[in-house]
């Protein structure tokens, strides 16, 4: 062995003992942390199309949270149930509204029958 040569342990389909230099074995480690980023990367739920938005998002949430993503996912989520029940009291409001002018108009539509005009 060399100067820059270190006896290792290598598992796998590889030799039990292997001789490789350092840059070999950072080669080695390198090789074997881009597999298992890949093959997490196959397994993500998150589609193709939205992972190139994914640092966006999380930009997003910093900013909402004043750089804690924590604190930013937390007022989104408190901030999208305002919106959700303010969308449900638009829409009651709406129909209650719309009853109303319905009402009203049917009811001038019928006296004006009724006394004649």
């Amino acid at each position: 062995m060399g100067p820059r040569t270190k006896k290792i342990f290598v598992q796998g389909d590889s030799p039990k003992v292997s001789d490789l230099s350092l840059s070999d074995f950072g080669a080695l480690i390198t090789e074997t942390v881009h597999e298992a980023i890949e093959s997490s990367c196959a397994n993500c739920p998150i589609p193709e199309k939205a992972k190139g938005h994914v640092g966006h998002m999380v930009g997003v949430l910093e900013d909402i949270g004043e750089g804690d993503i924590r604190k930013g996912i937390v007022d989104a989520r408190d901030n999208l149930v305002f919106v959700s029940k303010d969308r449900e009291v638009r829409e009651q409001v709406k129909t209650w509204v719309l009853r109303v002018c319905v009402v009203a108009i049917t009811g001038g539509v019928l006296s004006a029958i009724w006394v004649g005009l």
